[in-house]
């Protein structure tokens, strides 16, 4: 965006600042200025002239207006000039911008000329002409009372120096997106008084009727206003706002557009006028049953149903935010004029802009949460230009509101010392009511608290929080008159978050020991790959505003996301194994909880590796993660899997995992159509583990027990035991045997094939005997083993 040096000196003094000067303190304070132009013109060689004789010398053709002979009277007693011109807006007795010959423009100096058979002696100029913009097709107007033979320079400085300034810097700062927001930042950074905007006070039209407004867009558009304006002309605009225009790539077209546009430029409010003759009445609502529009760029644009569009009496008359349609604007002969002034959500002009492919000054300034009071501000001000213009506006409604403006102050409120704090430095209370008055907030002091006064006209967006506040301060006093130091702060150790602990082993076990990589997934879940595997969740939190209409639901386990991490991977490696420790949210009796769980998906091939065995060495790291926790043993009991349940959960194939404390989670092994959608010709063990429930100490120990210096023997036993009775069963019986020789037992293999009697499974367990204070004999061993066989006997137990 490009603002103007001599705009802005409109309402702060720059005097004596150099350009590099001002774009240097906009860079550090406000916003990044990436560079600037000197633009320069001939305004000085061009002068008022009016039009008495119009002739048609050459014909007009497809394309081309002709050739046309042009009297003109420069009002300065040498008589009448004749010129010859191809612009198309001339007419007798208008006043246009005439360079005689010998004016020195841009383009060189102005010889007499024969053209179409007449002497062209001078010329009448376009903006570009003399230097004003690019625009060259039209002939510069000057407006009534111009004063024939004044030269253009009596209202066009010379010389203006345009600052461009990167609109990133302004995403967050709609006020910024108009000439007096940046005025204001000036005059707060250099400390000199802000001159007030010249504003029509619209309560003085409180007695006049409303004019007919409805507002139908709902959230995308908070607030739309309205004021029907009766005007005794609609000429050329004064050539300052002209001159201005043209300098910043606006073209001119007559007073009730140009000073829309103006103001636009001036305050980042969009503003439209209508033609009350052919706009009586003012809706804003979605397209709906609107298939095109045509806008005023002269295009068909096809419309969506909920494009929103602002209506008049017999159809749509702009397309809200973005531009006005054909019909309905302005044209020279307007008289009765309607100022719609209203504010609309970024997000739908944004969505409506890109579809279209229709970018504007006003969309752009919309995207950035335009606020809604800036619309009273801105009628107030085209009616306020409108009259030192000519005009001689006069109201014939009260200014219609509808909607809510947002006209009020809000709020943000902080400890009295928190702006000192924040900046590590001596900043006075004086010197922070100061600053923040200059950007037209207000400050109040009590009981040690500050209260900040946050003024309309700054986006919610942008001013919500006390660091907000104290940015604004820090960037006006200065960043480079802090010193830079390191804050000064009282170190204490941090305790320890068993949580993250927890956590932690965890990986360290899953990753480093066994093999497993850690997955990352989304909170929610995707309803298409849910159907898939046959999991419906049931009750759930939804997502308000989700990345994609089936991915609102949020997770209430991990598997299924892990699931279809193991689906995309098929393609990889015919082995792995992941895992995720992640939050899912639980939902009930009203209330919705937050928790945490471990889960994971170990994938191998369906051949090589025997299920049941690949199904321990998950269970086996499961056991480590439990022991490093310090929760002891983990043991696995069949889980009584209900109608209903998840389809991962099958009969006979899940487990309930608990430790010494009860039940922390469920373990088991894909089948049938889960196995084919997931792992298809694979073999998948999952688990999850409620990680929550695995308090420990937080750091686990380890009861040391000395090595014996005696040499150890070790006893083999394969028992008999029903598969019914769970491997969990069978761990408990034998803990039940005690013996002084025996160190440790550790289970070696489990065989179900030939041999063995239907329903039963042999175990084969390892123990580890040795003696404190010798060496073992023959009569030890013996001992150990009659008594060890004893207790199978007590039990109904038998060896292989």
């Amino acid at each position: 965006m490009k603002i103007s040096l001599n705009w802005l000196s409109d309402y702060v003094d720059l005097g004596g600042l150099t350009p590099e000067a001002v774009a240097d303190r906009l860079t550090l304070a406000t916003a990044e200025v990436e560079g600037f132009d000197v633009v320069t013109n001939r305004a000085d060689s061009a002068v008022v002239a009016r039009i008495t004789a119009v002739e048609q010398i050459a014909p007009a053709t497809d394309g081309s207006p002709g050739l046309r002979a042009v009297t003109v009277d420069t009002g300065t007693g040498t008589g009448p000039h004749t010129t010859v011109t191809s612009a198309v807006d001339v007419a007798e007795g208008m006043l246009a911008a005439y360079a005689p010959v010998g004016a020195e423009l841009p383009a060189g100096r102005l010889e007499a000329a024969r053209v179409g058979g007449r002497t062209s002696e001078g010329m009448l100029c376009s903006p570009s002409d003399i230097g004003l913009g690019t625009a060259s097709d039209t002939v510069l107007r000057c407006p009534p009372g111009s004063e024939p033979g004044t030269p253009l320079s009596k209202w066009i400085p010379l010389r203006d120096v345009l600052v461009e300034i990167d609109n990133k810097s302004l995403t967050h700062r709609p006020d910024l997106w108009g000439h007096y927001g940046f005025a204001r930042e000036l005059a707060a950074i250099l400390h000199q008084p802000l001159r007030r905007l010249d504003v029509t006070d619209l309560a003085a039209y409180d007695a006049l009727p409303e004019f007919p407004v409805t507002n139908e867009g709902g959230e995308d558009c908070p607030v739309v206003t309205a004021l029907a304006v009766d005007v005794a002309d609609n000429a050329a605009s004064p050539l300052e706002i002209q001159a201005r225009l043209h300098v910043l790539g606006q073209r001119t077209f007559n007073v009730l557009v140009d000073l829309t546009n103006y103001v636009m430029l001036e305050l980042g409010q969009p503003t439209h006028a209508y033609d009350r003759d052919r706009v009586g009445s003012l809706r804003v609502a979605p397209a709906h049953g609107a298939a095109t529009f045509r806008t005023l760029d002269d295009q068909e644009r096809s419309l969506v149903a909920d494009d929103l569009l602002i209506w008049g009496d017999a159809g749509p008359v702009g397309l809200a935010g973005i531009m006005g349609g054909l019909d309905s604007g302005v044209s020279p002969g307007t008289r009765r004029v309607l100022l719609e002034s209203a504010n609309f959500r970024a997000a739908r002009v944004r969505r409506t802009s890109m579809r279209l492919g229709l970018r504007t000054d006003a969309g752009q300034r919309f995207e950035k949460n335009q606020p809604p009071s800036v619309t009273r501000l801105a009628t107030g001000r085209i009616v306020r230009l409108l009259d030192e213009a000519g005009a001689r506006p006069e109201a014939t409604s009260r200014f219609t509101v509808r909607g809510d403006l947002r006209d009020r102050v809000r709020t943000v409120e902080m400890d009295a010392g928190h702006v000192q704090r924040c900046a590590g430095a001596d900043i006075s209370d004086a010197q922070v009511d100061a600053i923040l008055t200059a950007l037209d907030f207000t400050t109040s002091r009590k009981d040690g608290r500050l209260v900040v006064g946050v003024p309309a006209f700054r986006g919610e967006q942008d001013i919500a929080i006390p660091a907000d506040v104290v940015e604004e301060v820090l960037r006006v006093y200065g960043y480079g008159e802090i010193e830079p130091r390191l804050p000064e702060a009282r170190l204490e150790p941090v305790d320890p978050n068993p949580a993250i602990r927890r956590e932690h082993k965890a990986r360290r076990i899953l990753a480093g020991a066994h093999g497993f990589a850690e997955m990352q997934t989304y909170l929610w879940t995707d309803d298409d790959w849910l159907s898939r595997i046959g999991f419906d969740p049931g009750e759930v939190l939804r997502l308000r505003n989700p990345i994609a209409p089936e991915k609102a639901r949020l997770r209430t386990t991990l598997l299924p996301n892990l699931f279809k991490v193991a689906q995309d991977n098929l393609g990889n490696s015919d082995e792995y194994a992941v895992f995720e420790i992640g939050r899912v949210i639980l939902v009930g009796d009203g209330r919705h909880e937050e928790v945490s769980r471990l889960a994971g998906v170990s994938v191998r091939p369906s051949r090589g590796v025997a299920l049941e065995d690949h199904y321990r060495e998950v269970k086996g790291a499961l056991e480590a993660v439990v022991r490093t926790i310090g929760r002891g043993t983990l043991r696995a009991e069949p889980d009584k899997v209900g109608e209903g349940e998840a389809p991962w959960r099958v009969p006979d194939l899940t487990a309930v995992l608990s430790d010494d404390s009860g039940p922390v989670g469920t373990a088991g092994v894909l089948y049938g159509p889960i196995l084919d959608t997931v792992t298809p010709q694979r073999q998948a063990v999952w688990f999850e583990l409620d990680i929550d429930r695995l308090t420990g100490p937080l750091y686990a120990t380890e009861q040391y027990r000395p090595f014996s210096v005696y040499p150890d023997s070790r006893q083999d036993f394969s028992v008999l035991w029903p598969v019914a009775g769970t491997y969990a069963g069978l761990e408990r019986t034998l803990d039940e045997f005690g013996h002084p020789l025996v160190q440790r037992r550790e289970f070696l293999l489990s065989y179900k094939g030939k041999g063995l009697e239907p329903g039963i499974g042999s175990y084969t367990f390892r123990y580890w005997l040795a003696h404190p204070e010798r060496t073992l004999s023959g009569e030890d061993l013996e001992e150990f083993r009659a008594g060890f066989l004893r207790f199978l006997d007590s039990r109904e137990l038998s060896l292989r």
